[in-house]
């Protein structure tokens, strides 16, 4: 595990965009596409204004979400909705789009290989994609051994069910990063480290990761 930390937001996303980049581009040369999962909420909107500017071979990636509510990809309360204004814009307009809300969608996410670049983002209750503490599916989407890719939560904390990734679906991604904004979540991931159980806050199931690469920057 290696954190990061920046004096802005703005530098912040400036310099994980052009990692990002470099990752994806990588991907391309190597096999001709590349994978990009992302997490939803304001935290990445200003990093998918960025990304969607950037000179890449965008027709060759094929991005996705790690978890969705499910409601309305219309609605302002869907992670879809934000991706596609923002990330999905300009020169990124060429990328292929997985839509969570897609028919079969645990037999087409289980079908991907493995992603070039995991996003994730933290709660402050210490959620992580839609793995929340306080729903009875946690225990599943977690275990090692489950095989779906995807699964359907119903987080208490939460107003809508979600649709999300399960832990491992997405630890098999290649670069892991966690994108934390704010002194509030810094504080949120120096009690995940001392609590350091996923039951009770699922984020530590990704923070034992060596190759999680933690980047934060004060609000």
């Amino acid at each position: 595990m290696q954190l990061t930390s920046y004096e802005s937001k703005e530098i912040l996303s400036q310099e994980f965009a052009a990692k990002i980049r470099a990752i994806l581009s990588e991907a391309i040369a190597l096999r001709n596409q590349a994978f990009l999962a992302v997490s939803g909420g304001q935290t990445p909107l200003q990093l998918f204004k960025i990304l969607s500017k950037i000179e890449l071979a965008w027709h060759l990636v094929t991005v996705t979400l790690v978890d969705e509510r499910i409601v309305d990809v219309n609605s302002p309360e869907s992670n879809e909705y934000w991706v596609k204004r923002y990330l999905l814009q300009g020169k990124a307009s060429r990328a292929n789009f997985i839509s969570l809300h897609a028919q079969n969608i645990n037999e087409t996410v289980a079908a991907l290989p493995p992603f070039d670049v995991l996003i994730l983002g933290m709660g402050e209750d210490g959620h992580t994609a839609s793995l929340f503490p306080c729903c009875a599916e946690l225990t599943k989407a977690l275990a090692d051994e489950e095989d779906k890719a995807i699964m359907f939560t119903n987080p208490l904390s939460a107003s809508h069910a979600r649709i999300t990734m399960t832990k491992k679906r997405l630890l098999s991604s290649l670069h892991i990063f966690l994108h934390i904004i704010g002194e509030k979540k810094k504080e949120v991931l120096q009690k995940a480290f001392t609590v350091n159980n996923p039951n009770l806050m699922p984020v530590c199931a990704f923070l034992s990761q060596p190759e999680l690469q933690i980047l934060y920057a004060p609000q």
